[in-house]
């Protein structure tokens, strides 16, 4: 077994060859790196479910890659090789290592300055919790690794980091909890760590609450129960709510009638945007927060839409049902909703990032729902990001994950042609670094909105909607995905993650598909493992013990 025996080590990685400008237009072309690991097959990005930034204004990318090292306290899941916090940065890939006994890490946010954040075990097994590996929230900066404590619980977990090193995220602590919302069954309270100091934010009134964001004005965002009353709606096990943390108050910013609602981005303006359920929880809205007033920011015809991401301009994205059943993603813009339309030839699309260019990234969907391929919209056109891939290269940006900044630099997660999972960047060359990366010979006119693409399958509408999911992967906790490429689909039908691992949930009505699910009332080929909804008609894996095999 590989012995880690320095904090930092970086790894003389020869890029050269992966670091390949593609000529795009005369005045544009873009270099395409595939970012390398740490010696083991696969790079993962943030999979909690709450929203992270991997890329920051400089360029720089971290996460968690596997190294060569074997995970001695692996469940039986193929992918037991060690996994480490990384920066890459100028073409070298920086091993960020562990806390001390620890076998695995994961950075989740970095700021501008290079400092990341993110988990580390610490070599000790929590008795309360099926003896998997402690977790600490974790501190990288300037070559030094930095525990962050607990509330008096066995678990803590770092989620993001502001441009003053200010950090937040969740600890445990002691009291039993009585919803118990993930895999700890004690009390989880959001935090803030201010150069050593920790403090508890409190919770809008019931035993839990996480913090996802912080901007450099102190304010915090992030999701907590307003009391301690089970419900079957929502993300989690207790009616989750949006709260902003600010001058040593927490405030519930409300729902849109419904009860519950999300988080997923919080501008430097203290702008808010996630999505909300509506009176009765049968609809979910996109909403946007802004100096106390919630606002619907509608749909583009359906029931259901997602805000997934609000520039410094306050312009919000995301994705939308359609009045035909599709689904699309969106720009919303002073009271306007805008359906983005995918490449020509498919039939979906969902908006994830954008940035003060009014560069969009996100994913363009096939008419059949199998194929995802990452996109660019800008000035009115849609660019495929393969088109910046050399063919040689065998490099599929699926689009699942993607990361844009305001200098247009990009970077997500894509599969080689043996199915591992890398990272990827693509950084705008020749001239102004925030060049568009459209380019003539590559983009094209976003299609009429009218277009007929035809009335999708439930079944193929479902692995559409699945492409939403966050992947879970946190190295020995019981909960989520091994790998980002295995998604699972919607209650009443069957459907395929990548790996062709099939999964369905016995309920022939979708619409109850979540009290179902957690009434058990589910099955899978060949194992039946622990279910929980993630979205109103959605799964996902608790018990990667009982996760199929590759």
């Amino acid at each position: 077994m590989k012995h880690i025996t320095s904090l930092s080590i970086n790894l003389a990685v020869i890029v050269a060859a992966l670091a390949i400008p593609v000529q795009m237009a005369a005045q544009h072309k873009y270099t395409f790196t595939e970012v390398p690991t740490l010696g083991g097959p696969n790079i993962y990005a943030n999979q909690t479910g709450a929203k992270n930034e991997l890329l920051n204004a400089g360029g720089a990318l971290t996460g968690g890659a596997d190294t060569t090292i074997t995970d001695p306290y692996c469940s039986d899941t193929p992918d037991c090789f060690a996994e480490h916090a990384f920066i890459f940065r100028n073409g070298t890939v920086t091993d960020l290592s562990t806390l001390p006994g620890g076998f695995n890490s994961q950075a989740f946010w970095i700021n501008d300055n290079g400092v990341a954040v993110g988990f580390s075990q610490i070599g000790v097994n929590d008795p309360l919790n099926g003896n998997v590996q402690e977790l600490r929230g974790t501190v990288w900066r300037s070559g030094k690794i930095v525990e962050i404590g607990t509330f008096g619980g066995n678990d803590s977990m770092a989620q993001g980091v502001n441009n003053r090193g200010q950090v937040v995220g969740f600890a445990l602590n002691p009291i039993p909890d009585s919803i118990a919302p993930l895999p700890w069954p004690t009390e989880m309270r959001a935090f803030l760590w201010d150069h050593g100091v920790l403090q508890n934010l409190g919770t809008l009134g019931g035993p839990d609450s996480w913090a996802f964001f912080i901007n450099d004005r102190g304010q915090v965002v992030g999701i907590s129960y307003p009391d301690s009353n089970p419900s079957y709606v929502c993300d989690t096990p207790g009616a989750n709510h949006t709260f902003l943390w600010e001058n040593g108050r927490m405030q519930d910013i409300g729902t849109l009638g419904g009860s519950c609602s999300w988080p997923e981005g919080l501008s430097e303006q203290g702008r808010i945007v996630g999505w909300s359920t509506l009176a009765g929880d049968s609809a979910t809205h996109p909403f946007l927060w802004d100096r106390g007033s919630l606002t619907d920011l509608g749909t583009l015809g359906g029931s259901a839409g997602f805000g997934t991401s609000v520039n410094n301009k306050g312009e919000v994205v995301g994705g939308s049902d359609t009045a035909d059943g599709g689904f699309l993603g969106f720009i919303w813009n002073d009271g306007m909703i805008t359906p983005l339309q995918p490449l020509p030839g498919d039939c979906f699309s969902i908006a994830i990032r954008n940035n003060s260019q009014s560069q969009i990234l996100g994913t363009s969907v096939s008419c059949d729902g199998t194929v995802g391929r990452g996109v660019l919209w800008e000035n009115g056109s849609v660019t495929d990001l393969n088109a910046f891939v050399p063919p040689e290269s065998g490099f599929d940006v699926i689009g699942d994950v993607l990361y844009l900044n305001d200098r247009g630099e990009i970077a997500g997660n894509g599969l080689l042609t043996n199915g591992d999972i890398r990272f990827f960047t693509l950084t705008p060359v020749g001239g102004n670094a925030a060049a568009s990366a459209s380019a003539a010979i590559q983009s094209v006119p976003q299609p009429s909105a009218s277009a007929a693409h035809g009335k999708p399958t439930p079944e193929t509408l479902a692995k559409v909607r699945g492409r939403l999911l966050p992947r879970y992967h946190i190295p020995g906790l019981p909960t989520g995905n091994n790998r980002q490429s295995d998604f699972v689909a919607v209650c009443g039908v069957r459907a395929h993650t990548r790996r062709n691992h099939e999964i369905q949930i016995i309920n022939p009505d979708p619409d109850q598909c979540c009290s179902t699910c957690r009434a058990g009332a589910a099955s899978t080929v060949g194992a039946a493992p622990a279910l929980q909804t993630h979205r109103p008609g959605y799964v996902r894996w608790l018990d990667q013990r009982h996760r199929p095999h590759d």
